[in-house]
């Protein structure tokens, strides 16, 4: 709820640079999916994932 709670207080490309940063937790399904995000600018976002091999 770290996060959710956080989202009041920011814009939405500050709440994820906050996530990538790791001031705020990842989300969840960042694990499951063995995605992360790596970077925000105006309008993006790039994620990185590892692929089940």
């Amino acid at each position: 709820m770290i996060g959710a709670r956080a989202m009041h207080d920011l814009s939405g490309r500050e709440y994820l640079q906050a996530k990538i940063d790791g001031r705020l937790p990842p989300a969840p399904i960042g694990g499951l999916m063995a995605m992360t995000a790596v970077s925000v600018g105006e309008g993006t976002v790039e994620f990185r994932c590892q692929p089940d091999g």
